[in-house]
């Protein structure tokens, strides 16, 4: 591979990775946002009590926390992809 090729090569491999990343940041401010309305639209008294220690006690905070941590172990433009 001749070095224009090869930088060639690499132009696109970087656009298309900011491309990537792009997608990846719309994404974490949808989810960020989605929160912010989730928790404007709570009563106070649904609130599950935290702990100093930061632990949520309510069992529905807790599965929820989980399927969260779980949706975590896969990153968004894996997500994507699965959706096509």
């Amino acid at each position: 591979m001749d070095s224009k090729s090869r930088f060639y090569a690499l132009e696109v491999m970087c656009r298309e990775r900011a491309r990537l990343a792009d997608k990846e940041s719309n994404y974490w401010l949808a989810e960020a946002e989605e929160w912010a309305r989730f928790g404007q639209s709570c009563n106070q008294r649904d609130i599950p009590p935290v702990s100093s220690s930061g632990r949520i006690h309510s069992a529905g905070a807790q599965s929820l926390m989980a399927r969260f941590a779980e949706n975590e172990k896969e990153p968004p433009s894996a997500q994507d992809s699965s959706k096509s």
